[in-house]
């Protein structure tokens, strides 16, 4: 998978409430300890206009399937903590609380 769809789907994910919590099994179950995370995003065909020809600009086509990203909690807090070092390291970070 491309960087670029990782981490479209990871915010599309995180953005819409698409994350399931798993349990050592890849199972949701309530009462059980959580050990990795489904990020869940939709796929989403064009959509027609309804009185035109192209694409619409807005909107939402057919649903054309999902995208499934699962991690481990501890490589999930891995790549944050990795993340959180290459936004300080890259001054991003103080940039965006500026």
């Amino acid at each position: 998978m491309p960087a670029s769809q990782w981490v479209s789907l990871l915010r599309n994910a995180m953005a819409h409430g698409g994350i399931a919590y798993l349990d050592e099994n890849g199972r949701s179950r309530h009462g059980t300890p959580v050990k990795m995370f489904a990020f869940v995003s939709g796929k989403y065909g064009k959509p027609k206009c309804e009185f035109a020809d192209a694409a619409c600009r807005f909107g939402m086509g057919k649903l054309d399937g999902l995208n499934f990203l699962r991690i481990s909690e501890d490589d999930y807090r891995s790549f944050l903590g990795d993340w959180v070092a290459w936004l300080v390291a890259s001054k991003i970070a103080k940039q965006a609380a500026a």
